[in-house]
Protein backbone atom coordinates (compact mmCIF):
# COMPACT_ATOMS: atom_id res chain seq x y z
CA UNK A 1 0.00 0.00 0.00
CA UNK A 2 1.27 3.28 -0.73
CA UNK A 3 2.12 5.86 1.98
CA UNK A 4 0.40 9.03 3.07
CA UNK A 5 2.86 10.61 0.08
CA UNK A 6 0.42 11.27 -2.63
CA UNK A 7 2.20 12.68 -4.85
CA UNK A 8 1.92 9.41 -7.13
CA UNK A 9 -1.28 11.15 -7.79
CA UNK A 10 -1.25 13.78 -10.06
CA UNK A 11 -3.51 15.26 -13.34
CA UNK A 12 -3.36 13.99 -16.87
CA UNK A 13 -1.31 16.29 -18.97
CA UNK A 14 1.60 16.28 -21.36
CA UNK A 15 4.34 18.41 -18.88
CA UNK A 16 3.51 15.58 -16.40
CA UNK A 17 3.12 12.11 -18.78
CA UNK A 18 6.61 13.54 -20.39
CA UNK A 19 8.41 13.12 -17.34
CA UNK A 20 7.37 9.29 -16.59
CA UNK A 21 6.68 8.80 -20.82
CA UNK A 22 9.45 10.53 -22.38
CA UNK A 23 9.31 12.57 -25.92
CA UNK A 24 9.18 9.08 -27.81
CA UNK A 25 7.07 8.96 -30.89
CA UNK A 26 5.45 6.33 -29.48
CA UNK A 27 4.65 8.36 -25.82
CA UNK A 28 3.75 11.49 -28.16
CA UNK A 29 0.99 9.36 -29.89
CA UNK A 30 0.05 7.43 -26.65
CA UNK A 31 -0.83 10.83 -25.12
CA UNK A 32 -2.85 11.43 -27.84
CA UNK A 33 -4.58 8.15 -27.56
CA UNK A 34 -5.53 8.66 -24.08
CA UNK A 35 -6.30 12.45 -24.90
CA UNK A 36 -9.01 11.12 -27.13
CA UNK A 37 -10.27 8.94 -24.72
CA UNK A 38 -10.61 11.86 -21.78
CA UNK A 39 -8.10 10.89 -19.38
CA UNK A 40 -7.93 13.04 -16.52
CA UNK A 41 -5.64 11.68 -13.74
CA UNK A 42 -2.84 9.69 -13.24
CA UNK A 43 -1.73 7.00 -10.56
CA UNK A 44 1.97 5.96 -10.51
CA UNK A 45 3.73 2.89 -9.02
CA UNK A 46 7.20 4.20 -9.34
CA UNK A 47 8.62 0.54 -8.03
CA UNK A 48 6.13 -2.33 -10.18
CA UNK A 49 7.30 -5.65 -10.99
CA UNK A 50 6.44 -6.44 -14.37
CA UNK A 51 6.16 -10.16 -15.24
CA UNK A 52 7.72 -9.58 -19.01
CA UNK A 53 10.18 -7.53 -18.61
CA UNK A 54 11.31 -9.20 -15.39
CA UNK A 55 12.13 -12.05 -17.68
CA UNK A 56 13.80 -10.13 -20.40
CA UNK A 57 16.37 -8.84 -17.17
CA UNK A 58 16.95 -12.25 -16.24
CA UNK A 59 18.15 -13.16 -19.49
CA UNK A 60 19.83 -10.29 -21.04
CA UNK A 61 19.67 -7.23 -19.13
CA UNK A 62 20.75 -8.56 -16.12
CA UNK A 63 24.17 -9.26 -17.35
CA UNK A 64 25.00 -6.06 -19.52
CA UNK A 65 27.40 -3.60 -18.33
CA UNK A 66 24.42 -0.79 -17.60
CA UNK A 67 22.23 -2.65 -15.42
CA UNK A 68 19.05 -0.74 -15.60
CA UNK A 69 17.48 -2.73 -12.39
CA UNK A 70 14.37 -4.79 -12.03
CA UNK A 71 12.07 -2.41 -12.00
CA UNK A 72 9.62 -0.69 -13.66
CA UNK A 73 7.06 2.20 -13.56
CA UNK A 74 3.21 1.48 -13.98
CA UNK A 75 0.86 4.68 -14.85
CA UNK A 76 -2.84 4.22 -14.59
CA UNK A 77 -5.37 6.39 -16.34
CA UNK A 78 -8.61 7.60 -15.32
CA UNK A 79 -11.34 9.53 -17.19
CA UNK A 80 -12.24 11.41 -13.29
CA UNK A 81 -10.36 13.91 -11.51
CA UNK A 82 -8.50 12.10 -8.83
CA UNK A 83 -7.28 14.01 -5.59
CA UNK A 84 -4.98 13.23 -3.21
CA UNK A 85 -8.11 13.48 -0.60
CA UNK A 86 -10.04 11.28 -2.66
CA UNK A 87 -7.29 8.79 -2.96
CA UNK A 88 -6.62 9.06 0.66
CA UNK A 89 -10.04 8.27 1.67
CA UNK A 90 -10.20 5.34 -0.46
CA UNK A 91 -7.16 3.73 0.80
CA UNK A 92 -8.08 4.25 4.52
CA UNK A 93 -11.83 2.98 4.56
CA UNK A 94 -12.39 0.75 1.03
CA UNK A 95 -15.64 3.21 0.86
CA UNK A 96 -17.67 1.35 -1.53
CA UNK A 97 -19.16 3.81 -3.74
CA UNK A 98 -15.77 5.49 -3.83
CA UNK A 99 -14.52 2.06 -5.17
CA UNK A 100 -17.11 1.53 -7.70
CA UNK A 101 -16.18 5.04 -9.20
CA UNK A 102 -12.33 4.02 -9.49
CA UNK A 103 -13.68 1.17 -11.73
CA UNK A 104 -16.34 2.90 -13.67
CA UNK A 105 -13.85 5.46 -14.39
CA UNK A 106 -10.92 3.43 -14.94
CA UNK A 107 -8.69 3.44 -18.45
CA UNK A 108 -5.60 1.19 -18.34
CA UNK A 109 -2.26 1.30 -17.84
CA UNK A 110 1.25 2.34 -19.37
CA UNK A 111 4.40 0.21 -18.17
CA UNK A 112 7.71 2.26 -18.48
CA UNK A 113 10.41 0.50 -18.60
CA UNK A 114 13.66 1.28 -16.89
CA UNK A 115 15.94 1.17 -20.22
CA UNK A 116 16.51 3.92 -22.65
CA UNK A 117 16.56 3.97 -26.44
CA UNK A 118 19.11 5.57 -28.32
CA UNK A 119 17.58 8.59 -28.19
CA UNK A 120 17.69 8.26 -23.76
CA UNK A 121 13.74 7.93 -24.24
CA UNK A 122 12.09 5.31 -22.29
CA UNK A 123 10.79 1.94 -23.45
CA UNK A 124 7.33 1.79 -22.94
CA UNK A 125 6.38 -1.73 -21.86
CA UNK A 126 3.18 -3.60 -21.30
CA UNK A 127 0.48 -1.23 -21.80
CA UNK A 128 -3.38 -2.18 -21.66
CA UNK A 129 -5.80 0.71 -22.59
CA UNK A 130 -9.34 0.76 -23.19
CA UNK A 131 -10.67 0.28 -26.66
CA UNK A 132 -12.02 3.35 -28.72
CA UNK A 133 -15.69 4.50 -27.89
CA UNK A 134 -18.68 3.36 -30.04
CA UNK A 135 -18.71 5.65 -32.97
CA UNK A 136 -21.15 8.76 -32.93
CA UNK A 137 -22.34 8.42 -36.45
CA UNK A 138 -23.42 4.22 -35.44
CA UNK A 139 -20.49 3.01 -37.05
CA UNK A 140 -19.50 -0.44 -36.27
CA UNK A 141 -16.12 -0.73 -34.20
CA UNK A 142 -14.82 -4.16 -33.38
CA UNK A 143 -12.18 -5.00 -31.40
CA UNK A 144 -10.29 -8.00 -30.68
CA UNK A 145 -10.10 -7.92 -26.61
CA UNK A 146 -9.96 -10.30 -23.78
CA UNK A 147 -10.28 -9.17 -19.87
CA UNK A 148 -7.05 -8.12 -17.87
CA UNK A 149 -7.27 -8.28 -14.49
CA UNK A 150 -5.15 -5.44 -12.53
CA UNK A 151 -4.00 -4.30 -8.92
CA UNK A 152 -4.37 -0.95 -7.78
CA UNK A 153 -2.65 -1.06 -4.35
CA UNK A 154 -4.42 -4.37 -3.87
CA UNK A 155 -7.79 -2.75 -5.09
CA UNK A 156 -8.97 -4.90 -7.99
CA UNK A 157 -9.79 -3.30 -11.66
CA UNK A 158 -10.09 -5.00 -14.79
CA UNK A 159 -9.75 -3.95 -18.43
CA UNK A 160 -11.01 -5.03 -21.74
CA UNK A 161 -8.40 -4.83 -24.06
CA UNK A 162 -5.08 -6.18 -26.34
CA UNK A 163 -1.81 -5.67 -24.86
CA UNK A 164 0.76 -3.45 -26.71
CA UNK A 165 4.34 -2.79 -25.66
CA UNK A 166 7.25 -1.75 -28.01
CA UNK A 167 10.04 -3.21 -29.37
CA UNK A 168 13.63 -2.56 -27.23
CA UNK A 169 16.09 -3.80 -29.84
CA UNK A 170 17.89 -5.73 -27.03
CA UNK A 171 16.19 -8.77 -26.53
CA UNK A 172 13.01 -7.87 -29.38
CA UNK A 173 12.49 -6.52 -32.61
CA UNK A 174 8.86 -5.70 -34.06
CA UNK A 175 8.02 -9.42 -35.26
CA UNK A 176 8.79 -11.00 -31.75
CA UNK A 177 6.04 -8.03 -30.21
CA UNK A 178 3.92 -8.62 -32.96
CA UNK A 179 3.98 -12.12 -31.82
CA UNK A 180 3.98 -11.61 -28.38
CA UNK A 181 0.66 -8.94 -28.86
CA UNK A 182 -1.31 -11.37 -31.51
CA UNK A 183 -0.89 -14.52 -29.19
CA UNK A 184 -2.30 -13.15 -25.87
CA UNK A 185 -5.89 -13.52 -26.61
CA UNK A 186 -5.12 -17.01 -28.08
CA UNK A 187 -3.08 -18.21 -24.15
CA UNK A 188 -6.41 -19.24 -22.37
CA UNK A 189 -8.62 -20.27 -25.23
CA UNK A 190 -5.88 -22.88 -26.90
CA UNK A 191 -3.95 -22.96 -23.18
CA UNK A 192 -0.59 -22.13 -24.72
CA UNK A 193 2.23 -21.36 -22.67
CA UNK A 194 2.75 -17.21 -22.30
CA UNK A 195 5.76 -16.28 -23.40
CA UNK A 196 8.00 -12.81 -22.38
CA UNK A 197 9.26 -11.23 -25.85
CA UNK A 198 13.02 -12.33 -24.44
CA UNK A 199 11.26 -16.02 -24.57
CA UNK A 200 9.61 -15.50 -27.67
CA UNK A 201 13.07 -14.47 -29.54
CA UNK A 202 14.95 -17.39 -28.22
CA UNK A 203 12.67 -19.97 -29.18
CA UNK A 204 12.24 -18.52 -32.60
CA UNK A 205 16.51 -18.17 -33.10
CA UNK A 206 16.48 -21.84 -32.26
CA UNK A 207 14.93 -22.30 -35.84
CA UNK A 208 17.80 -21.87 -38.69
CA UNK A 209 19.38 -18.53 -39.08
CA UNK A 210 22.47 -16.85 -39.25
CA UNK A 211 21.18 -14.06 -36.91
CA UNK A 212 22.91 -13.94 -33.26
CA UNK A 213 19.70 -14.68 -30.61
CA UNK A 214 20.86 -11.39 -28.41
CA UNK A 215 20.98 -8.07 -29.15
CA UNK A 216 17.85 -9.41 -31.30
CA UNK A 217 18.72 -8.94 -35.03
CA UNK A 218 14.59 -9.68 -35.93
CA UNK A 219 13.11 -12.78 -37.12
CA UNK A 220 12.18 -14.02 -40.37
CA UNK A 221 8.56 -14.92 -41.34
CA UNK A 222 9.48 -18.83 -41.59
CA UNK A 223 10.52 -18.31 -38.17
CA UNK A 224 7.59 -16.39 -36.90
CA UNK A 225 5.83 -19.16 -38.47
CA UNK A 226 7.43 -22.24 -37.16
CA UNK A 227 7.43 -20.43 -33.76
CA UNK A 228 3.53 -20.31 -33.35
CA UNK A 229 3.14 -24.04 -34.50
CA UNK A 230 5.65 -24.78 -31.98
CA UNK A 231 2.42 -24.04 -29.59
CA UNK A 232 0.55 -26.64 -31.25
CA UNK A 233 -1.33 -24.10 -33.30
CA UNK A 234 -1.07 -22.93 -37.13
CA UNK A 235 -1.04 -19.96 -39.10
CA UNK A 236 -2.98 -19.35 -42.60
CA UNK A 237 -0.82 -16.99 -44.91
CA UNK A 238 -2.96 -15.10 -46.99
CA UNK A 239 -0.74 -13.09 -49.75
CA UNK A 240 -1.99 -9.61 -50.25
CA UNK A 241 0.01 -8.94 -53.59
CA UNK A 242 -1.98 -12.19 -55.26
CA UNK A 243 -5.86 -11.57 -53.51
CA UNK A 244 -8.31 -8.92 -54.57
CA UNK A 245 -9.52 -6.02 -52.19
CA UNK A 246 -12.73 -7.96 -50.96
CA UNK A 247 -10.71 -11.05 -49.40
CA UNK A 248 -8.67 -8.73 -47.70
CA UNK A 249 -11.54 -7.16 -46.29
CA UNK A 250 -13.75 -10.18 -45.32
CA UNK A 251 -10.16 -12.10 -43.83
CA UNK A 252 -9.93 -9.16 -41.64
CA UNK A 253 -13.59 -8.91 -40.67
CA UNK A 254 -14.29 -12.70 -39.72
CA UNK A 255 -10.96 -12.75 -37.79
CA UNK A 256 -11.54 -10.25 -36.03
CA UNK A 257 -15.10 -11.38 -35.18
CA UNK A 258 -13.95 -14.53 -34.28
CA UNK A 259 -11.49 -13.07 -31.48
CA UNK A 260 -7.81 -13.68 -33.55
CA UNK A 261 -5.69 -10.31 -34.55
CA UNK A 262 -4.16 -10.47 -37.85
CA UNK A 263 0.02 -10.14 -38.24
CA UNK A 264 0.67 -7.53 -41.14
CA UNK A 265 3.51 -8.01 -42.57
CA UNK A 266 4.44 -4.62 -44.54
CA UNK A 267 7.46 -3.36 -46.70
CA UNK A 268 7.75 0.18 -45.80
CA UNK A 269 9.26 2.68 -48.65
CA UNK A 270 10.36 6.41 -48.19
CA UNK A 271 8.72 9.19 -49.77
CA UNK A 272 11.06 8.71 -52.80
CA UNK A 273 9.87 5.05 -53.16
CA UNK A 274 13.46 3.95 -51.89
CA UNK A 275 12.44 -0.07 -50.10
CA UNK A 276 13.56 0.70 -46.63
CA UNK A 277 12.69 -2.40 -44.95
CA UNK A 278 9.97 -5.12 -43.58
CA UNK A 279 8.06 -4.85 -40.35
CA UNK A 280 4.77 -6.26 -38.52
CA UNK A 281 2.31 -5.10 -36.85
CA UNK A 282 -1.03 -6.51 -35.60
CA UNK A 283 -5.06 -5.54 -36.97
CA UNK A 284 -6.47 -5.43 -33.55
CA UNK A 285 -9.59 -4.21 -35.28
CA UNK A 286 -11.67 -2.43 -37.58
CA UNK A 287 -14.71 -0.08 -38.16
CA UNK A 288 -17.45 -0.62 -40.56
CA UNK A 289 -19.94 1.68 -41.82
CA UNK A 290 -23.89 1.35 -41.76
CA UNK A 291 -23.50 -0.39 -45.45
CA UNK A 292 -21.26 -3.12 -44.74
CA UNK A 293 -17.93 -1.38 -45.99
CA UNK A 294 -14.71 -1.70 -44.12
CA UNK A 295 -13.61 2.37 -44.13
CA UNK A 296 -11.06 1.65 -41.02
CA UNK A 297 -8.54 -0.60 -39.57
CA UNK A 298 -6.86 -0.26 -35.77
CA UNK A 299 -3.22 -1.16 -35.44
CA UNK A 300 -0.78 -2.64 -32.76
CA UNK A 301 2.05 -0.78 -34.35
CA UNK A 302 5.19 -1.39 -31.66
CA UNK A 303 6.16 1.93 -33.34
CA UNK A 304 3.50 4.11 -33.53
CA UNK A 305 0.94 3.16 -30.63
CA UNK A 306 -2.31 0.22 -30.00
CA UNK A 307 -5.42 1.11 -31.87
CA UNK A 308 -3.25 3.15 -34.68
CA UNK A 309 -6.10 4.10 -37.04
CA UNK A 310 -5.02 3.32 -40.54
CA UNK A 311 -6.93 3.77 -43.81
CA UNK A 312 -7.10 2.45 -47.37
CA UNK A 313 -4.49 4.46 -49.50
CA UNK A 314 -6.14 3.41 -51.67
CA UNK A 315 -7.32 0.35 -50.42
CA UNK A 316 -5.98 -1.90 -47.76
CA UNK A 317 -3.04 -3.39 -49.34
CA UNK A 318 -2.03 -0.03 -48.89
CA UNK A 319 -2.32 2.00 -45.69
CA UNK A 320 -2.62 5.14 -44.76
CA UNK A 321 -1.40 6.22 -41.07
CA UNK A 322 1.72 7.79 -39.10
CA UNK A 323 3.85 6.00 -41.12
CA UNK A 324 2.47 8.34 -43.93
CA UNK A 325 2.91 11.02 -41.89
CA UNK A 326 6.70 11.08 -41.78
CA UNK A 327 6.82 10.62 -45.54
CA UNK A 328 6.56 6.67 -45.58
CA UNK A 329 4.86 4.52 -47.51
Amino acid sequence: MPSHDTNFIFPFSYSNLRVHLGTSKQAEVLFSYLENLHAKSCVLESEYIDKDYIIDYQKFYSRSFDNPGQFTKRLHFFTNRLTPKYFKKLIETCNKRTYNNLKKYYLGFVVMKPIKDAMNQPFIGRTIIKTYPPDVNGNRRVFVTSRYNVSLFGFPLAIESLPFQTQDEGVSKCATIALWSALQPLIDTFDIIRHSPAEITEVSTSFPTLARKYPSQGLAWEQMAEYIRSLGLDIEPIDAQYENEDTIQTAIMLYVNAGYPLIAALQIYKGSGEFEGRHAAVISGYRQDNNGNLKEIYVHDDQICPYCKTLPSPDFKNWYNEWSKDGKK
